[in-house]
């Protein structure tokens, strides 16, 4: 798949490095992420191979869904990309591949296969990801904090991959992309709503948790 398509009536865009050279992918890839990340600020090293980028996106309302594969890099979000972009969205991703290390404000985070990431986009961060393939949610901010009483503490929140909310929601998110094909046109917005319930549901519980770990001084979980 190489730019947009439609099936059924779900609205999909995407595009794989096995149909394109690499800088014609890596320029694809970059202009497709400027709105939330920027990508390999500084340049991008020689010395950590070829790079390639597989994404696909698709939009159910308010509400984004993808799939993607890629290889290391560097990826922030700075204060002039947060005033560029204008966007408030909330980014649940689980890496089913590979992982990152990455910093925000306030806290480091490390993430491996399995784990649930959730980063914030009116905050700023810079992370250095391995090679990697991701399961994405991406909600208007508001849809998530609406129910959430401390949400600062969301932005760099990593739930680990051995928990019951990381399988849930990547098992969650993975039928969800895998039936974008079937689904119809009065199926889309339940959908979305549906990803998002579970998803403010999970992200709530985890950070219950964590904040009760805190309290009783075992540490974030």
């Amino acid at each position: 798949m190489n730019g947009t398509s439609m099936t059924n009536a779900a609205q999909v865009f995407g595009f794989r490095a096995s149909e394109m050279d690499e800088a014609a992918n890596y320029a694809a890839w970059c202009h497709a992420l400027s709105m939330m990340f920027d990508v390999d600020p500084g340049g991008r090293a020689a010395e950590v191979g070829p790079f390639y980028g597989d994404l696909l996106s698709c939009s159910l309302g308010p509400v984004v869904l993808g799939r993607s594969r890629f290889a290391a890099q560097r990826y922030s979000r700075s204060a002039a990309t947060i005033a560029r972009s204008n966007i408030d969205h909330i980014v649940i991703q689980q890496y089913t591949a590979g992982g990152f290390d990455g910093t925000t404000a306030l806290r480091t985070m490390h993430v491996r296969a399995g784990d649930i990431c959730v980063l914030d986009l009116v905050s700023t961060f810079e992370t250095h990801a391995l090679p990697s393939e991701t399961l994405n949610l991406i909600v208007p901010r508001n849809l998530i904090l609406s129910s959430i009483a401390n949400p600062e503490a969301l932005h760099g929140l990593v739930i680990q991959a051995d928990t019951a909310t990381a399988r849930v929601i990547g098992q969650n998110l993975a039928s969800m992309i895998d039936n974008l094909g079937a689904m119809r046109a009065s199926e889309l917005r339940p959908m979305a709503l549906a990803a998002t319930s579970l998803a403010r549901a999970l992200l709530r519980g985890a950070l219950d948790e964590t904040a009760r770990a805190v309290s009783s001084g075992a540490g974030p979980t």
